[in-house]
């Protein structure tokens, strides 16, 4: 469900909607239930306006426990992280503002890893929960608001092709194409 309007465009090759960094955010209807134990991929394509005032969401799954069960974001350093459950792989190096950018979080067994552009940025060994189930949000952290003054959490730029996929193997990251290409995030 779309909170304000948005914006769909194709840009760069890569169909998104653009997000104000305000107001505009979406949010499932029905929970999302994931196995992260079993293998689980989180990917989009993304291109920030602004840094965020802290972590926004690219894609969230929510628990009612207070906290994030799942989350691809980037934070006020333009430094991207994947969390899942007590897991976080986060980079230290910096994404570029106004410029495409794939974003994949793999999970399974043994940890979480973070991919930039299809190469490992980051990771954090460790058993995943065995099930997530939670709403989904797109554009924003939803329990930033309870953390904070609004509007913290909400994504400033452009989220496309966004992508939750089961893996029963090594999962896959996807091929990059419109990497490091300018995106219209005015």
């Amino acid at each position: 469900t779309p909170h304000r309007p948005f914006v769909p465009l194709a840009d760069g090759g890569v169909s998104a909607l653009r997000f104000d960094g305000n107001s505009t955010f979406g949010e499932s209807v029905a929970p999302l239930t994931v196995a992260p134990r079993d293998g689980l991929t989180v990917s989009a394509w993304v291109a920030l306006a602004s840094p965020p005032v802290e972590p926004a969401a690219v894609v969230s799954v929510a628990t009612d426990r207070g906290a994030p069960a799942l989350r691809l974001a980037v934070g006020p350093w333009l430094q991207p992280e994947f969390v899942v459950g007590d897991l976080r792989a986060a980079s230290f190096e910096a994404l570029p503002l106004g410029r495409w950018v794939h974003l994949a979080g793999v999970v399974d067994a043994d940890g979480a890893r973070l991919y930039v552009d299809g190469e490992r940025v980051a990771e954090s060994p460790g058993a995943p929960p065995e099930a997530i189930e939670g709403g989904v949000s797109i554009g924003r952290d939803p329990f930033a608001g309870a953390r904070a003054v609004h509007p913290y959490g909400i994504w400033n730029g452009l989220i496309g092709e966004v992508a939750v996929a089961t893996m029963t193997e090594s999962a896959p990251v996807p091929a990059v194409e419109p990497a490091g290409r300018e995106a219209d995030v005015s």
